[in-house]
């Protein structure tokens, strides 16, 4: 399913929140950028490591705790587009087959509980960076690299999850509200491709 982003072009929404929308929209745009960015600087990485054990017989100093904290900004900061682009694990071949304003009554009732627990990753994660940023964590290794920067990163990417999801519901809400800009849904499921 494409995401119902049109809908507040459709229904009378102020101004100001389609403002915000937008912006949390272009920050979860460019953290999506800045986690495809640090993958092919991984990639790079990698390459560079595998070079140089091939021609010196040694790694790269502090290369693997360097791909350890990017893996971090990879995973985390891809979130929220995630969700914007509606590609997290949904149910649509069972929403579907309801009525268009029940559909979206189940969806925002979904969104609430995965909004709830996007907010309680952000809990857990900020008082998890905050108790490593008080004693500036490093992991031990060749190199004493730092932890805490990977964990307000994390704590980041789960608060752009959180302000997508926020957006999700309101737009199920407002499709809840006026069904006649739902988009249309095809009937048949394909079950070969879901297997």
């Amino acid at each position: 399913m494409k995401a119902p982003t049109d809908i507040t072009e459709k229904v009378p929404v102020p101004r100001a929140v389609k403002m915000v929308i937008a912006g949390i929209h272009k920050a979860s745009g460019a953290a999506a950028v800045l986690s495809t960015t640090v993958s092919l600087a991984i990639m790079i990485g990698i390459i560079a490591d595998f070079s140089s054990r091939t021609i010196t017989g040694r790694s790269l100093p502090g290369l693997l705790e360097l791909v350890e904290t990017f893996m971090v900004i990879v995973v985390y900061m891809a979130l929220a587009q995630g969700e914007r682009n509606k590609v997290h694990m949904r149910l649509d071949s069972v929403t579907d087959r309801l009525s268009v304003r029940i559909r979206y009554i189940v969806r925002a009732f979904a969104m609430v509980i995965a909004t709830f627990g996007a907010g309680c990753y952000v809990y857990a994660t900020s008082v998890r960076a905050l108790s490593s940023l008080s004693y500036w964590e490093y992991r031990p290794g060749l190199l004493n690299f730092p932890v805490w920067p990977s964990r307000i990163l994390i704590v980041v990417g789960f608060s752009l999850l959180l302000l997508e999801s926020l957006v999700t519901l309101f737009e199920y809400i407002l499709l809840a509200i006026h069904p006649q800009h739902a988009p249309k849904v095809s009937n048949e499921t394909n079950i070969e491709g879901m297997v």
